[in-house]
């Protein structure tokens, strides 16, 4: 990033601009390639992990202090991050999900099928939204580098399972069709604090994961359960 604002700015346009790329490119395989949505983004995450370990193959690099003091620092009571994610929900996700693109993209999740034949722009709307995808996790990336002050190529790795877990905590079904933005920022808040008082209490790494699996096979199960007519039509499939 080197020290100047202009030399700052101008590694956040670029990780923006660069989101949104490998979003569009993660939309181009799912939406007009055809491939199931979970197989296609595990490949390309293979491809953009292997990009990451070519460009830095092991961490380095630095990130200026005020940068990190910007995004981890606090305003006061409340911390740099949360207002910072306010912003992004207020000025990005509330005016998507007003509009008309908000609403194709709930129904599209909900039953691709029956959009597709209600006339919705199925593949547009779902580039659309792996593009957005793409914008926030280069968002999220700005604030690992802050709070690591350094680039690192493999450390996103970590939250996969973490930013699922939070989403279904947060009442999103991975089936599509249900979920508010609200609710994966409180299901990560609770995820972090169970995490916290697992570290607190000494508990292993190894439990850690396997609780958090858990937690995410619970909650998929209980959105089954919520979208069946009963008990009865779950246990028959």
């Amino acid at each position: 990033m080197g020290n100047s604002a202009l030399g700052v700015a101008s590694v956040v346009v670029a990780s923006l601009v660069i989101g949104l790329a490998l979003g569009a490119f993660n939309g181009l395989v799912v939406a007009y390639g055809r491939i199931e949505p979970l197989i296609g983004t595990f490949c390309t995450s293979f491809i953009f992990a292997g990009s990451a370990l070519i460009i830095l193959p092991r961490p380095g690099g630095s990130v200026p202090d005020g940068f990190a003091a910007a995004l981890t620092g606090n305003w006061g009571p409340l911390p740099f991050s949360l207002v910072l994610l306010a912003a992004a929900v207020l000025l990005v996700w509330v005016p998507v999900f007003g509009s008309r693109l908000g609403r194709y993209i709930t129904a599209i999740g909900d039953d691709p099928e029956s959009a597709r034949i209600s006339g919705l722009p199925v593949r547009r709307v779902a580039l659309a939204s792996y593009m957005l995808a793409g914008l926030f996790s280069a968002i999220t990336a700005l604030f690992l580098a802050a709070e690591t002050t350094s680039g690192d190529p493999s450390i996103g790795g970590i939250y996969t399972l973490n930013s699922l877990a939070a989403a279904v905590l947060g009442g999103v079904s991975l089936m599509g069709g249900r979920g508010t933005v609200i609710g994966p920022i409180l299901g990560s808040f609770v995820l972090s604090i169970i995490l916290n008082a697992l570290g607190v209490f000494n508990v292993s790494a190894f439990w850690q994961d396997f609780i958090e699996g858990l937690m995410l096979v619970l909650g998929l199960g209980g959105f089954r359960v919520l979208r069946a007519a009963s008990w009865l039509s779950v246990l028959r499939q």
